[in-house]
């Protein structure tokens, strides 16, 4: 019988995803996800301070706190 030699199989390394394409790509899509979140979040703002604003002159002249205003009646 002869010697036979085996030599270890060499493993290749993962090459990660890194091409330019991809992660200009990528970077777009961060860029945007900020931008439509920060929009959303002023919007949500906005409608609130609308809603609030509205609902305390509802209040206002429901009490009949009307102290700014002068009626004359002739």
């Amino acid at each position: 019988m002869g010697k036979t030699s085996v030599k270890p199989v060499k493993t290749t390394k993962e090459v990660k995803n890194t091409c330019m394409k991809c992660h200009d790509s990528f970077a777009k899509g961060m860029g945007m996800g900020f931008l439509l979140g920060f929009v959303t979040g002023s919007a949500i703002v906005a409608v609130i301070d609308y809603l609030d604003t509205k609902h305390r002159e509802s209040i206002r002249i429901e009490r009949g706190s009307n102290a700014d205003y002068h009626y004359t009646t002739y």
